[in-house]
């Protein structure tokens, strides 16, 4: 399964048993919940949370007051990280 997001605004919550993510341009509390799959988010703004089992996540331009991440098995990038 495949979720694309952008330009939303306000408390975001995607929880999944499978998926990959697809975010862009969103605002406000993100958080992220899920077995296995890959996120790829850019210009997230405010905080972020994700909790995946496994799956990689690559995170560009971030602003923000709270950045959390918690993964048993995959890779965690992040560049332009303002926290």
């Amino acid at each position: 399964m495949w979720v694309d997001a952008e330009g939303l605004e306000g408390t975001l919550r995607f929880d999944v048993t499978s998926a990959d993510l697809a975010l862009r341009r969103l605002s406000g509390d993100l958080t992220l919940e899920g077995a296995s799959g890959d996120i790829q988010a850019r210009e997230i703004r405010g905080s972020w949370s994700s909790d995946f089992s496994s799956g990689d996540i690559q995170l560009e331009d971030f602003d923000g007051d709270r950045l959390s991440f918690k993964t048993s098995s995959g890779d965690v990038r992040a560049t332009g990280v303002q926290a």
